[in-house]
């Protein structure tokens, strides 16, 4: 389970409908807090072909419950939403 105040990296392997690697025209990717606050939108890093990531650095003040990270990767007319949960607690 993260703390507050450490940086978390979420990835992401992104495929068609027949489970071939897929690199989107674009990716919108936000983070939001327990209070479903939009901490902003995040720029992920290309890891491998299709492997995308991203690394956000949870604030101080964050607060403790679950967080979600919602991301939207489009191609062409095709786009897919995936939503990662994370736990998030005090020192």
């Amino acid at each position: 389970m993260p703390y507050r105040g450490t940086t978390i990296c979420i990835e992401n392997t992104l495929t068609d409908f027949d489970g071939s690697p897929l690199v989107p025209d674009g990716q919108d990717i936000h983070i939001y807090d327990p209070d479903n606050a939009d901490k902003g939108a995040q720029s992920p890093v290309q890891k491998d072909t299709n492997v995308f990531g991203i690394y956000y650095t949870i604030p101080e003040d964050g607060k403790e419950g679950t967080w979600k990270c919602i991301w939207k990767a489009t191609k062409g007319t095709y786009s897919k939403v995936g939503i990662f949960t994370f736990d998030v607690s005090a020192p």
